[in-house]
C-alpha cells in the first residue's frame, strides 16, 4: 500500500481517518496556559515543553486529555519570531538548498496528516511495512506549499488537534501493536509516536532559524 496514496484527497476532505469530521470543544475545555509557561513553541500544547527532556508519547498522551480548539490561529507558536517576518519573508529561503520556514511547517502538517495514517494502518493490519516518505514530491505537500504561510500554520495546529484526539484515544495494546519501519525496523506505535515527537521539534527547531536568518539579513 503507497503511503502517500489517498491522503490528497483526505486532505482536501479535512475529515479524521474514521471518516467523521471531529469538532472542536466546547469553549471551557479550551486548554488554558498559565502566565508563567513560556509561550515561544508550539510544543507547549503539543505533549512537551521546551527546554526539558521529556518528549515522550505518555506526555503527548496526557496534554491530548486537554483539548484545544483546532480553530485557534497558531500566530501563538513563535509569536515573537513570526511577528516580526512577513509572509514574503517566511517563504524565503535564507540558504538555496535548504526548506524556507514557510516550507518547514507546510511539511510538519503534511507529516502530521501522514501519522494519521500510520496510526491507522498499524492498528487495523498487521505489521504493516511502512515505507519513508519523500516530501519533496508529494501531492498533499506541494500542495501545502501553494497556500498562504497563515493558511498553513491554521492548518497545522487543525491536524495536530485531529492527531491529539486520536492518540487520547488508544488503549495500552493498542500503543503495543507493531508497524515496520523501512529503516528502523520493527516499532511499537509509542514508538512511532515517540518519532513524530522528535521529527516535529526537529522542523520547528529548523524553522526558527530560517526566520531568524532571513531577518538578519533584512537588517
Amino acid at each position: 500500500m503507497a503511503e502517500g496514496g489517498g491522503l490528497l484527497n483526505r486532505y482536501r476532505e479535512r475529515k479524521s481517518l474514521s471518516g467523521v469530521r471531529i469538532p472542536p470543544p466546547p469553549p471551557d475545555q479550551e486548554e488554558k496556559v498559565g502566565d508563567d509557561t513560556p509561550d515561544l513553541l508550539p510544543v507547549n500544547r503539543l505533549g512537551y515543553r521546551p527546554y526539558t527532556s521529556s518528549l515522550s508519547w505518555h506526555k503527548l498522551r496526557e496534554h491530548e486529555k486537554r483539548p484545544v480548539d483546532p480553530s485557534r490561529a497558531v500566530a501563538g507558536w513563535f509569536t515573537p519570531i513570526l511577528s516580526q517576518a512577513t509572509p514574503e519573508q517566511l517563504r524565503l529561503r535564507s540558504l538555496p538548498d535548504k526548506w524556507s520556514a514557510h516550507e518547514n511547517f507546510a511539511h510538519l502538517a503534511h507529516f502530521t496528516l501522514v501519522t494519521q495514517e500510520r496510526v491507522a494502518r498499524i492498528l487495523q493490519e498487521e505489521a504493516p511495512l511502512i515505507e519513508r516518505l519523500k516530501p519533496d514530491t508529494e501531492p498533499a505537500f506541494l500542495l501545502l506549499v501553494e497556500r498562504s504561510p497563515q493558511e498553513v500554520l491554521t492548518e497545522l495546529q487543525a491536524l495536530r488537534a485531529q492527531l491529539n484526539q486520536q492518540v487520547a484515544a488508544l488503549s495500552e495494546a493498542q500503543l503495543d501493536r507493531i508497524g515496520i519501519h523501512s529503516a528502523a525496523g520493527p516499532m511499537p506505535l509509542k514508538a512511532w509516536l515517540e518519532l513524530f515527537l522528535l521529527h516535529e521539534a526537529h522542523h520547528l527547531y529548523l524553522a526558527f532559524w530560517r526566520i531568524r536568518e532571513v531577518l538578519q539579513k533584512a537588517r
